[in-house]
């Protein structure tokens, strides 16, 4: 297997290997789950800039091994953000593939696979906060290119299994406390009114399909104009879509919204 293989060369060709490119620009790693490579990288440990070259390299669609792995091996993931040095986490949460998507956007794409549990998710965005408590936060603003942030990509997510979505909703405190840690106040305003391409933003997209988290996340956001002044292509504002969605909302909403604003 691989990692007899790899452990019976020196260090030069064990990178060599690693690194080496089929047709399609993979590495052995990126055509790998995470899980049978982590025993020779736990091995390696600690994984400094050089040791972690092979997670950085680069397949024909832009994509290096952390992006199909996100897709793929969400636990197995996880272990490895706990195991990788900070400078090194830092530079991998920005790498963008062809669609301008991050590992973090992956991390949450739905396709044909299995989505993630609110629980599994939580986990990951905390793993994130401890392991990189010094970490620039504007990594969480990259969008790809349907100028989606990382929380689009994880509400659409659950959207698409209305059981999952369920669970979304009475996991959100956790999820909520993780943005207030991991987030400057203006980066958590900036996530939530980033719009995407059809020109919704993800507090619009909160007040649509996920309603009960709206006054929550206003509540830890401080912004009264996110739901406010913040519209999507048709001129809605969060409490029109939320008026529309779920009324039974909206007295627990403009219980936070100061009387002066009301008029709006």
């Amino acid at each position: 297997n691989l990692y007899s293989v790899l452990v019976s060369v020196d260090e030069e060709e064990r990178y060599d290997l690693l690194t080496t490119k089929d047709e399609h620009g993979n590495t052995p790693i990126h055509k790998l789950w995470l899980g049978e490579v982590l025993p020779f990288l736990l091995d390696m440990q600690p994984v400094g800039t050089d040791k972690a070259k092979p997670l950085f390299a680069r397949n024909n669609k832009g994509n290096t091994p952390l992006h199909n792995v996100g897709q793929f091996s969400k636990e197995g993931w996880i272990a490895l953000v706990d195991l990788v040095t900070v400078e090194v986490m830092c530079n991998l949460l920005t790498i963008q593939n062809d669609q301008g998507d991050t590992i973090i956007h992956k991390y949450f794409r739905l396709k044909d696979y299995e989505t993630p549990s609110p629980e599994s998710a939580i986990k990951l965005l905390q793993v994130l906060t401890s392991k990189t408590p010094k970490l620039d936060k504007t990594f969480l603003l990259l969008t790809n290119r349907g100028e989606e942030n990382f929380l689009h990509s994880m509400l659409r997510s659950y959207m698409s299994d209305p059981t999952d979505s369920d669970q979304f909703s009475r996991s959100h405190p956790p999820l909520v406390k993780f943005l207030l840690v991991v987030a400057a106040h203006s980066v958590i305003q900036k996530l939530l009114a980033n719009k995407n391409g059809n020109g919704e933003s993800a507090i619009h997209t909160i007040a649509k399909s996920f309603p009960n988290l709206l006054p929550q996340t206003l509540k830890i956001s401080g912004d009264v104009a996110l739901v406010l002044y913040t519209t999507d292509r048709h001129d809605n504002t969060p409490i029109h879509t939320a008026a529309q969605c779920a009324a039974s909302v909206l007295p627990r909403l403009l219980q936070l919204i100061p009387m002066d604003t009301l008029s709006y």
